[in-house]
């Protein structure tokens, strides 16, 4: 596939971006990162789905790959490692995965109060994102802010790392776009297995 047929990824402000940033905005900082990890788990599913077979013989199949007791694809790291295998993901998205499921599993494990403000977790959202700084003009122009009691370094931070989720959710369903316009091998595998069932088995 050459680079001058592949669209290039579109990173202007979208009606999704809206939709997720005002969702998790609403949010607590443990609320925003475990709902934000969710929505890319999920798309990160639907991306491997795009690249697998989805013909009647095989969706059984690929469906216990995500849903069954021990299923390999159940965990949300497995699903980030094998699309980038597969190229389905770019290194950047697949960083900024990885990093969101680090915070997912420190905040969904922690017993004790963990926020965007504390140093752990703010050196990570600075790897992520970089540093939130200042409140900028442009923030307030994205998206209109839900009426929260929070500190507004807290809300700037939070906004920060929602427009990432955002964005690396966009780089993921990327690669579900390109799977389904250029990856004939799902396509193909079906129909050698509907032609072996027209032809004569020789005895």
């Amino acid at each position: 596939m050459s680079d001058t047929n592949v669209p290039k990824a579109n990173i202007s402000v979208t009606a999704r971006d809206h939709e997720v940033t005002e969702a998790l905005l609403h949010e607590s900082d443990r609320g925003c990162v475990l709902l934000g990890a969710a929505l890319l788990d999920e798309a990160l599913e639907e991306t491997l789905r795009a690249a697998f077979r989805n013909d009647a013989a095989a969706r059984r199949d690929v469906q216990s790959l995500f849903k069954a007791a021990y299923a390999p694809l159940r965990s949300f790291a497995v699903k980030a490692q094998l699309a980038f295998a597969l190229g389905l993901i770019s290194r950047r998205v697949f960083d900024r995965i990885t990093i969101i499921r680090q915070l997912r599993n420190a905040f969904a494990h922690s017993h004790g109060h963990l926020d965007f403000q504390l140093p752990s977790i703010k050196d990570q959202l600075d790897v992520m994102i970089g540093a939130a700084g200042a409140p900028r003009e442009e923030d307030e122009q994205f998206i209109e802010l839900p009426k929260m009691k929070v500190r507004r370094g807290h809300l700037t931070a939070r906004l920060a790392f929602a427009l990432c989720v955002s964005r690396t959710e966009g780089g993921i369903k990327f690669g579900e776009e390109l799977q389904a316009k250029y990856n004939p091998i799902p396509r193909i595998a079906a129909e050698v297995d509907q032609s072996r069932k027209r032809t004569p088995q020789k005895r």
